[in-house]
């Protein structure tokens, strides 16, 4: 058994881990045997539970609470033994009987991830009309509440697989997977959208473009300005409003036809448009042309 203060060097390294509380001496015991993504070996592992303890969605209550209660601080991170993935799960199963009076795990069945797994009658409780959510809907207030809780849990570092990436093995089994759903055994096979459905989500799509603009809008140029194009000696600047392309004129600089470009996006774009040169002051700026 070794203590360790960070997961690095431990994603290729298979057996059993622990969280130890320092203040009370209680345990939290698992094993490595997930390969997929960022769960692979120790240090995956380690880092997932890392994750959903301070984001508070850790599966286990009971350790999220002493997580909670006793801060980050309290916690120690230890291999406390490195072994086959084939054996990982009984080796954990024997640490936490070892330490049973003192150990956050609530389940130790260990042979399936997550706990004992869900039996049939189970099964039948909560599906179709027994589930309890069968025919019914979010609110668009409960769906707002739910989106502003979610935004930003998963995004830059704080996304569990920032800077680790999956794995040459998940991406070929991911990829299989997806095979499943071409031609006949996708479940849309053979269907059409009905005619309601179709004039609903061009509704939908016409709704968020007028909102939102264009997503290609957004898109950094392939060249070295947006909305900016070379004729001969000369350079022409364009831009697409209601679906039109529309001249701004021709420019001597490359630089002169980009900063009209921008002038008529941040007129007729949403704040997300991308702009050439964001830090010029357009507010005194005099295009070319005065597109109305």
């Amino acid at each position: 058994m070794r203590k360790v203060t960070s997961t690095k060097g431990l994603y290729n390294t298979h057996g059993v881990y622990g969280f130890k509380n320092t203040e009370s001496n209680k345990w939290y015991f698992g094993s490595s045997i997930a390969t997929k993504g960022g769960c692979q070996g120790i240090g995956g592992r380690l880092r997932r539970h890392l994750w959903e303890l301070k984001k508070e969605c850790h599966h286990n209550s009971h350790f999220q609470n002493s997580w909670n209660k006793h801060g980050e601080k309290a916690f120690e991170m230890y291999v406390v033994e490195e072994c086959d993935k084939e054996v990982a799960r009984e080796r954990e199963k024997e640490w936490i009987e070892k330490h049973k009076n003192d150990v956050y795990n609530i389940c130790t069945e260990t042979e399936h991830p997550g706990g004992l797994p869900w039996t049939e009658e189970r099964r039948r409780k909560q599906s179709g009309k027994n589930h309890f959510m069968y025919g019914k809907n979010h609110t668009e207030e409960t769906k707002e509440m739910i989106s502003k809780n979610r935004k930003g849990l998963t995004a830059g570092e704080d996304h569990h697989l920032y800077g680790v990436g999956h794995t040459d093995e998940s991406r070929k089994k991911m990829s299989e997977s997806h095979k499943l759903l071409i031609g006949e055994k996708n479940p849309f096979f053979g269907k059409k959208h009905s005619e309601e459905t179709k004039k609903i989500n061009s509704e939908k799509k016409k709704q968020w473009i007028a909102e939102n603009g264009h997503p290609r809008v957004s898109l950094p140029p392939k060249g070295k300005y947006k909305g900016v194009y070379k004729s001969g000696r000369k350079w022409i600047a364009m831009i697409r409003i209601d679906s039109k392309l529309k001249s701004l004129g021709t420019f001597k600089e490359a630089e002169d036809a980009a900063r009209n470009y921008d002038y008529h996006a941040k007129k007729h774009y949403p704040p997300t448009a991308y702009i050439n040169f964001p830090e010029f002051d357009y507010k005194n700026f005099e295009p070319k042309k005065d597109l109305v």
